[in-house]
């Protein structure tokens, strides 16, 4: 869902980096998993929000009902 920016794991024991927009965007998705929207809904939202052009999903502001 969220693939880090600044160094991603080539093998096994190797550490992830992320970036500041990266923790931003997992905060995001963390408070929706917290109201109770299922992690399928969100990965489709994130899906959908791609394939429209939008690639930094930090800049954006997401609603749900």
């Amino acid at each position: 869902m969220v693939e880090p920016s600044v160094r991603s794991a080539t093998g096994s024991g190797t550490q992830r980096l992320y970036g500041f927009r990266d923790i931003l965007v997992l905060k995001v998705v963390k408070r929706l998993l917290d109201t109770g929207v299922s992690l399928q809904q969100i990965r489709a939202a994130i899906g959908h929000l791609r394939e429209r052009g939008v690639d930094d999903l930090a800049e954006i502001t997401l609603m749900s009902d």
